[in-house]
């Protein structure tokens, strides 16, 4: 974001924070609520095309989720009214599903996240958890057409592009959870068409060599200040593409 606000040519641009309630705590759709009123709020004072939706790992399954509330309203979340398309969405390695049988996980000497974690985060947001032992391995774990974005037919996107005018997705081609994101792929984009959409507005890049989040944690790693991947930078230009007055 700071190099953002450093170039030239761009809408001046702030940042939002949503600090939503964690599982075990509080289980889903809690985290969709919670969001879905930061939105709704923020769009009384904000046209829906100045707002651009974000998120990583499971923050990123729940800006899927709110797209997805967005389009079709939760039955247990008060709806939100969008006057036209949110300025997009970019998502960086998005938990799309929950199943920890994908090939991908095959992946898991080369990422930081595991099966078992992966199992039991699931179940704590779902309230599926053993009662008497949370920590206790649960199982497969399911989800709905909310929390498991990989799962829904090109149908349920139909008519997205009415909501958000462009989503960018990011992920790397090592990481565990690469293949639910390339699950949604499709079905997103033949949505996203048949509802009458510009398929090359859903961009999906899988930045070879790369584990969870890896243009977020790069950042963070020592020795890289300075430098960018050629997925950080794909996602600059995203932003700009977006920001350009």
């Amino acid at each position: 974001m700071q190099d953002l606000k450093n170039t030239q040519g761009l809408r001046s641009i702030a940042t939002l924070l949503i600090e939503y309630t964690l599982a075990p705590e509080a289980v889903h759709p809690t985290q969709l609520k919670e969001a879905s009123a930061v939105l709704a709020d923020l769009l009384t004072i904000r046209k829906p095309s100045q707002v651009i939706i974000s998120g990583d790992s499971a923050g990123g399954n729940l800006a899927l989720a709110l797209l997805s509330h967005l389009l079709h309203p939760h039955p247990n979340v008060p709806p939100v009214k969008v006057n036209g398309p949110l300025g997009g969405a970019l998502t960086y390695s998005p938990w799309a599903g929950f199943s920890t049988d994908y090939p991908s996980f095959d992946n898991v000497k080369l990422d930081v996240l595991s099966p078992l974690s992966l199992r039991k985060w699931s179940a704590m947001f779902l309230g599926k958890s053993h009662p008497s032992d949370p920590e206790a391995d649960p199982g497969s774990v399911t989800g709905d057409a909310y929390t498991e974005a990989c799962k829904n037919p090109a149908s349920w996107w139909e008519g997205m592009h009415n909501i958000c005018s462009d989503i960018f997705i990011s992920y790397g081609g090592d990481e565990v959870l690469a293949d639910p994101i390339e699950e949604l792929k499709t079905p997103l984009r033949n949505g996203w068409s048949s509802g009458g959409g510009d398929p090359s507005r859903t961009v999906f890049i899988k930045a070879a060599r790369e584990a969870h989040i890896a243009p977020i944690v790069d950042v963070m790693t020592p020795g890289k200040k300075g430098m960018k991947s050629s997925t950080q930078i794909a996602i600059e230009e995203w932003y700009c593409a977006r920001l350009s007055n």
